[in-house]
């Protein structure tokens, strides 16, 4: 079984995902690495995972550099003939869906860690964005096959609501994780509130 993860930043993988790929390939998985060069994936290739360089930004849109990045998944899951992708954050989830349903994945699993910048501007341009995006996104979640994992229940809420996802097709986590070996618990001491300059 091969699993692909397709993310915009190999730090960012190496963050919140790490564990996950680790885990799958001890249990026999065939474990790729999709992210944007330049991003850290020396440390990816370090421990033993394939990686695969990939254009996606995290920021911007310009029409051409978004095709581009759609044809450039679509021909890497020709390539690697994934049996499960595995995207994290929005451009991933929006192109990345696409391209596997263009490109017969046999399922697919869409992280969507938080909204992003287009659902917390406000004003009349912000508002067509969010419609272009719902709209972007309820043609992109039609694989059969699919999983949405969503970070808070609002976030869940309003894909449900806009009728984007169904409800079946969802599962809700409390965040990424935090590993407990790396991050020593300690305790937390809540000094007293107080305005004075010298507390």
């Amino acid at each position: 079984m091969k699993l692909l993860y397709v993310v915009n930043e190999a730090r960012f993988f190496l963050s919140h995902r790490l564990p996950l790929a680790l885990e799958a390939r001890k249990r026999g998985y065939d474990v790729v690495v999709a992210t944007a060069p330049q991003t850290g994936e020396e440390r990816v290739l370090e421990l033993g995972l394939k990686h695969r360089a990939i254009h996606l930004t995290r920021s911007g849109f310009s029409i051409g550099a978004e095709i581009s990045s759609y044809q450039a998944l679509k021909q890497l899951y020709k390539e690697e003939q994934p049996d499960l992708v595995h995207h994290v954050t929005i451009k991933p989830v929006l192109y990345g869906s696409f391209a596997a349903r263009a490109s017969g994945v046999k399922a697919v699993v869409n992280a969507v860690p938080g909204m992003g910048y287009v659902f917390t501007r406000r004003g009349t341009r912000a508002s067509i964005g969010r419609a272009g995006v719902n709209l972007l996104y309820r043609l992109a979640l039609q694989h059969t096959n699919m999983r949405v994992i969503f970070q808070n229940s609002e976030d869940l809420a309003g894909f449900i609501g806009h009728a984007i996802v169904q409800r079946e097709q969802t599962v809700l986590i409390r965040g990424a994780g935090v590993d407990l070996d790396r991050y020593a618990q300690s305790q937390i001491v809540h000094p007293s509130f107080c305005w004075h300059p010298e507390c």
